[in-house]
């Protein structure tokens, strides 16, 4: 019996994952879609959060400073519009010592 249920369960979890993987796909032709079609007077902005650097960094420098040093967070932000038939993308970058990788450091820093 153990093994029928440890079967069940095995399938169980497959057909979850294949739930995910679906809506997955459809989640990323939807955006495709949204992003192709905008229309003269929409936008869509993207946000991604690109990595943490550390600025001024020296090619002989001892652990000490390294780890003393402050991360910087960058934010990358892709707004799309439609510009003479074509759609285009503006690129900004937000780079912050105090922009933690949450919705609500995303809104302040916009402001």
């Amino acid at each position: 019996m153990d093994l029928i249920n440890s079967l069940t369960e095995c399938l169980d979890k497959i057909k979850l994952l294949d739930y995910h993987y679906s809506c997955a796909n459809l989640q990323r032709k939807s955006y495709i879609e949204a992003k192709k079609n905008l229309k003269d007077d929409e936008i869509l902005i993207e946000f991604d959060f690109k990595q943490k650097i550390k600025i001024g960094l020296s090619p002989r420098q001892v652990s000490s400073e390294f780890y003393r040093d402050k991360s910087r967070y960058v934010l990358g932000i892709g707004i799309y519009y439609r510009k003479n038939s074509k759609v285009e993308c503006l690129n900004v970058n937000i780079i912050s010592d105090n922009l933690g990788q949450k919705s609500y450091s995303v809104i302040s820093a916009l402001r």
